[in-house]
């Protein structure tokens, strides 16, 4: 399934961004901005919903049934919002992300992918979006192009429920479902504090990815590049946390994001502090649903309404006294010290607990 989430996110994210670049755009910067309040910020709720709902479901199978179900709706209203308006597309991108989502976090802990199987989600989005904003330009192929998403959209929603319909035929997933008391794994202000630094640099990194920008950035090429560099590095981020550890990978990549984006005027040296800077989104996932495994919903609503108070504080355009390189730096040093203090906080408290067993 996760191949088939990672695929459909980029559609859903490509079919999104060539209906707003495209047929909504000339509703302005105010449209683009509640179209992400409601892709974004209801993720939230619409995520902790679904940890209520699963919470009473019995077993994984049908637990995984249920957010595919999730998925389909909100593939379903992503489709109607190319034809009604940007309020159903902005829901229908909350609903496919939480049910996608969760999907592939069930599914990452089955295999115990350690969130690399968060990353393979996650990564594909961004070039969905470059894509669709490419092909928004493209007026006079706009039907086919719309049929296109549509059909390839729902050819994979199909493949996942035959997906489902194996691991049903072959009772694959039929165990107990686990304890509710296994609900939190750390104190009240424990995992406060892991919600607030985990938010805090989602909302840093969202900020700093739109406030950053390069000059040399003028062809499709180098901007495709851009994309890719993005999308490689958060897909490499939870692949690397997998091999590492989650400590080990926030001090390479964001040491490394502070030098290149110093001299991230050269070319090589902003795509690398793209890759690296990025790398830290599937890590900051799964260290909260580490947290919370019977909230993984909210937790990644949480998350994506960080993407959004980022884009929000951007939107007001507050004046930043320093070039997007020293801001890139500034921000990868400090999500590398909160990062820091939380992994290692948690290392420590995990060797304390081995000692005492």
């Amino acid at each position: 399934m996760l191949v088939i989430n990672a695929i459909l996110h980029l559609l859903i994210d490509g079919i999104c961004a060539f209906s707003m670049f495209g047929k909504y755009a000339e509703r302005g910067a105010e449209a683009y901005l509640f179209y992400n309040l409601f892709a974004f910020a209801l993720q939230m709720p619409f995520g902790a919903l679904c940890d209520a709902v699963c919470s009473w479901l019995p077993g994984r199978l049908v637990i995984k049934r249920f957010y595919w179900g999730v998925t389909l709706l909100g593939v379903l209203f992503t489709i109607l919002g190319m034809v009604f308006g940007f309020p159903a597309l902005g829901v229908g991108n909350a609903l496919f992300h939480i049910g996608g989502g969760l999907t592939s976090i069930k599914e990452d802990d089955e295999r115990k992918l350690k969130g690399a199987g968060l990353g393979a989600f996650v990564a594909p989005g961004a070039i969905g979006i470059f894509l669709g904003k490419e092909l928004s330009a493209f007026l006079t192929l706009g039907v086919y192009i719309r049929n296109a998403y549509i059909f390839l959209t729902l050819a994979l929603v199909l493949a996942g429920f035959l997906r489902l319909y194996y691991e049903e035929k072959h009772f694959i997933f039929l165990e107990k479902p686990p304890a509710k008391e296994d609900r939190f794994k750390d104190s009240l202000k424990d995992l406060i504090l892991s919600a607030f630094i985990c938010f805090g640099v989602v909302v840093l990194r969202s900020f700093i990815g739109q406030s950053v920008g390069f000059s040399w950035k003028s062809s499709f090429a180098l901007a495709f590049s851009t994309t890719l560099a993005v999308a490689f590095g958060k897909a490499a981020g939870g692949f690397l946390a997998a091999k590492i550890g989650e400590l080990k990978s926030v001090v390479i990549s964001l040491t490394a994001a502070s030098v290149f984006y110093i001299f991230s005027e050269i070319p090589v040296c902003g795509l690398l502090s793209l890759f690296f800077f990025n790398m830290t989104m599937p890590i900051t996932l799964y260290i909260l649903i580490k947290k919370m495994p019977r909230l993984p919903g909210f937790s990644f609503g949480l998350l994506t309404f960080g993407l959004f108070v980022g884009f929000y504080i951007f939107y007001l355009e507050p004046k930043v006294p320093v070039s997007g390189g020293v801001l890139g730096c500034a921000g990868s040093v400090v999500s590398l010290i909160l990062l820091s203090v939380l992994t290692v906080r948690d290392a420590i408290k995990d060797k304390r607990k081995r000692e005492g067993n």
